[in-house]
């Protein structure tokens, strides 16, 4: 959820995902729950897809979740990959299962942008250097503003529907929070390319006082997350109705009891991993009580076109 956390723990553990949410209730590898999250909304939104797939992800990173998609879902590999070891649970069952990516579709190409300039280098060498089986690039840029994008991903994006047996797909995970006006330009922008979105986001409760949304605020000021953008599960979806997506397409799947404690738990002892715990102190006590009130939610999010 925080920035600054998937930094620190990026120094001392080089591997790790760059997602700031992770589902550890059911491990304490971080690498392996952070997979676990993105594995829940790849299975949530492409499960039923009967097309190969293009990715436009936004908020890439230092390209770990590019590595990942590039790695299960590549056309040459997609079929040779064995589903993950890692028994997660369904946030709509009480049944644990295995998530197996052999249900999702192919991915044909893949388009990455970041805010970063960093993060953006990083990600180019690292997708260079895993020499990927289908075309994969990253752009540096903001992709809350898409009329603002680098020139070469706008061409790429605007013909990446040519093909009928191919769908797009924008992919957002843990970022749209801290979209800045909001979410709304690149959604809609995401209608107008007949795309459909997947994503990881953050919600604020259906019952929250007015002392939770003065708290909220300051949490929001600490991590540079515009506070309007923390709004209700039927304001999102409303949201996507108002930008295009039809409300009957839309899925919103609660997995707050997955992440939020969890994160609380694997911070609390983060000095096994080198990190002193004042550095995640405060984190910790924001995912607590986000985990105990149910003041901010993780959801994931699936809106087809």
């Amino acid at each position: 959820m925080l920035d600054f956390i998937k930094r620190a723990l990026r120094n001392p553990t080089p591997k790790l995902y760059g997602l700031d949410h992770a589902i550890l209730n059911h491990t304490n590898n971080f690498p392996e729950a952070c997979e676990a999250l993105l594995e829940q909304v790849l299975t949530a939104a492409l499960s039923k897809e009967t097309k190969s797939i293009k990715i436009l992800d936004v908020g890439c990173g230092c390209g770990d979740q590019s590595l990942y998609l590039l790695k299960t879902l590549g056309s040459q590999n997609a079929k040779n990959e064995e589903p993950s070891h890692l028994e997660i649970q369904s946030p709509n069952q009480n049944l644990r299962h295995r998530s197996t990516n052999k249900s999702l579709p192919t991915l044909t190409s893949y388009l990455g942008i970041t805010l970063e300039h960093t993060q953006a280098g990083l990600a180019k060498s690292r997708i260079n250097q895993s020499n990927p089986s289908i075309p994969a690039k990253i752009f540096c840029g903001n992709a809350s503003i898409p009329s603002n994008w680098p020139a070469e991903l706008s061409s790429l994006v605007n013909t990446s529907n040519d093909l009928k047996d191919e769908s797009t797909w924008l992919l957002a995970l843990d970022t749209l929070y801290h979209f800045q006006p909001s979410r709304v330009p690149l959604l809609a922008h995401a209608v107008t390319l007949q795309a459909s979105f997947m994503a990881f986001d953050l919600l604020i409760g259906e019952s929250v006082t007015w002392w939770e949304k003065l708290l909220l605020r300051i949490v929001c000021l600490g991590t540079n997350a515009p506070f309007g953008n923390f709004i209700t599960e039927k304001e999102y979806v409303d949201m996507l109705v108002a930008v295009g997506y039809e409300r009957e397409k839309i899925e919103v799947r609660d997995v707050s009891k997955f992440v939020f404690a969890g994160l609380a738990g694997f911070l609390a002892v983060s000095k096994e991993y080198g990190m002193p715990m004042g550095k995640f102190g405060m984190a910790r006590r924001v995912f607590d009580w986000w985990a105990v009130t149910g003041v901010v939610r993780g959801a994931v999010v699936v809106a087809r076109v």
